[in-house]
């Protein structure tokens, strides 16, 4: 096949059936973790997983249904689904089914270095939870020999492959989860949530290991420093933190330090602080970057202690639609670039006119975060791309529309910058009527598809 043909890169959606399909959802949500997108109903369940795949449940009755808005579609007996899980972490979730009452049916080791758990669902469908590699790897392997190797049909037993190396994210991971243990032992904290790329899965070789511990009660200095004294962590440094006055603040402390060449930043807070942070945004619509950026934390992180009481946490800090509206109409802000455009091209405007995209470009991040009941903080947002495909309600194609604003044609960035806004816009009418969303320069009226007028000299009246 010639490299310009058309080719598939990757599997969109997996689906199993189950008859009782909210009971499977609560199963892989509540059980397996995985992040529902919407509500389940008698039709069907959808997750959205790390990696950006859609995994979906359906009633097979239902979904087998002729006349459907798409083609019917549906199976009887037990379908299988294999997810991946961070090197050093299948253990954990095996204590963890357990502690659920899910019995592990099998446990299979291959000889690729990998190894997987199997249990089943609430519908008797089979899955895989498997760490490292089930499958050959080499040049010469072909589908049917990794097949055999899967599922014994060898003739001869083939020779164990070395560990396949773990990746930065299952590095830092394994680095976290040493870390937790030790600061249970010396600080017997509530919780601990890994934070950062390590947690949503984007770490390199560059990131550094982000992690917040909750404790009913701040320990002392020397107690919270013993996990790195114990380690071997190099160039320690620990810091009360302070409050605007710039006086010690009793909620918290913070670590820096190196372990295993990586640096470490190490929060610590209480219970009650933190639960206070949840009330400032989510009662009060405190919307500060600050704890937008912490709350953000919250829902992508992985829990490594007290997992319970992370998700008791995040269902207080789970967006009402009173926080929705807040944030939109504080968010709602754009400096009507289209509008000035005629004069703005003459005045050498173009540093202005990209700091002008940039508010933009978080301005309408932020609208949309909202609309789709997610945290959006404009510090140090990296990863754009990756955050924008979560946005279930969007513009089409907006992660790439967005890149083009910053395209050096200002026409053309223009327009795109006035289609964005009205599009947004209008999603925001649609779903949440009722807010104020006109634009105004200067007590004038300046929405899209509106261009100042210039003003004409008596002579050429």
């Amino acid at each position: 096949m010639a490299s310009s043909d058309p080719r598939l890169v990757g599997i969109y959606e997996t689906v199993l059936y189950a008859s009782d399909v909210v009971a499977a959802a609560r199963f892989y949500s509540d059980v397996l973790g995985l992040r529902l997108l919407g509500e389940p109903d008698q039709l069907s369940a959808a997750f959205r997983l790390d990696d950006g795949g859609i995994f979906l449940v359906f009633d097979p009755e239902r979904a087998s249904a002729p006349g459907r808005a798409v083609p019917s579609h549906g199976t009887t007996g037990s379908g299988h689904v294999a997810f991946a899980t961070e090197l050093g972490f299948l253990d954990g979730l095996a204590v963890k089914l357990h502690g659920r009452g899910v019995e592990i049916e099998r446990e299979v080791a291959w000889d690729e270095g990998g190894r997987s758990l199997y249990v089943r669902d609430p519908a008797g469908n089979s899955v895989e939870l498997i760490e490292g590699e089930g499958w050959t790897r080499g040049q010469r392997d072909t589908a049917s020999e990794s097949l055999d190797v899967k599922f014994g049909r060898t003739e001869h037993a083939r020779p164990r492959a070395s560990p396949i190396p773990s990746d930065a994210t299952s590095v830092l991971r394994a680095l976290a989860k040493r870390l937790a243990d030790s600061y249970v032992v010396h600080a017997q904290p509530s919780a601990i949530l890994l934070v950062g790329s390590a947690a949503t899965g984007d770490a390199d070789q560059y990131s550094d290991l982000d992690m917040l511990v909750y404790h009913d009660q701040v320990p002392a200095d020397e107690a919270v420093a013993k996990t790195a004294l114990e380690l071997g962590a190099e160039g320690y440094r620990g810091t009360p933190w302070s409050d605007e006055s710039g006086e010690a603040d009793e909620r918290g402390y913070s670590e820096r330090y190196s372990l295993d060449g990586v640096e470490c930043q190490v929060g610590h807070i209480s219970v009650g602080a933190f639960e206070r942070e949840i009330a400032r945004l989510v009662v009060d619509h405190e919307l500060t970057e600050e704890l937008l950026k912490i709350m953000s934390g919250l829902f992508e992180g992985v829990p490594l202690v007290g997992e319970d009481l992370i998700e008791q946490w995040r269902r207080k800090a789970a967006h009402t639609e009173e926080l929705q509206r807040a944030t939109i109409e504080k968010r709602w802000r754009f400096f009507p670039w289209w509008y000035f455009e005629e004069r703005l091209q003459a005045r050498d405007a173009t540093a202005w006119r990209y700091d002008v995209l940039v508010q933009s470009t978080y301005a309408i991040v932020g609208v949309l975060a909202a609309l789709n009941r997610l945290y959006f903080s404009t510090f140090e947002f990296k990863r754009a791309s990756k955050f924008i495909s979560r946005l279930e309600v969007a513009p089409a194609n907006l992660a790439a529309r967005l890149s083009t604003l910053f395209d050096s044609d200002e026409r053309r960035s223009t327009a795109e910058l006035e289609r964005l806004v009205a599009e947004t816009q209008t999603l925001v009418a649609e779903r949440l009527p009722g807010i104020d969303l006109a634009l105004l320069w200067s007590g004038k009226p300046t929405p899209p598809g509106e261009r100042e007028s210039p003003w004409t000299s008596p002579r050429e009246q």
